[in-house]
């Protein structure tokens, strides 16, 4: 599907408005099936790279997230351990 095509423009309006009748909760669950769907359709390779690229900013996001919610308990202990020794 190219992206000048009338497809497109109907594909395009069909994902907006899905996009803005599902709730604010689920909005990006609607973004990645319409992009999943608009890579299916320019090729197969193109679909299994965005799985891979999904799922790899996904697992970094976990392990930034798991770092950063033990930097934030090393910071809270630390700040525990200055104001009982002021």
């Amino acid at each position: 599907m190219s992206v000048n095509s009338a497809a497109f423009l109907l594909f395009l309006a069909v994902a907006v408005a899905v996009y803005y009748l599902v709730p604010k909760r689920g909005r990006y669950l609607v973004l990645l099936a319409a992009s999943a769907f608009f890579y299916l359709c320019y090729s197969l390779k193109a679909a299994i790279y965005l799985l891979f690229t999904v799922a790899a900013t996904y697992g970094a996001a976990l392990c930034l997230g798991a770092r950063e919610a033990v930097a934030c308990d090393i910071d809270e202990k630390a700040a525990d351990v200055a104001y009982e020794n002021a």
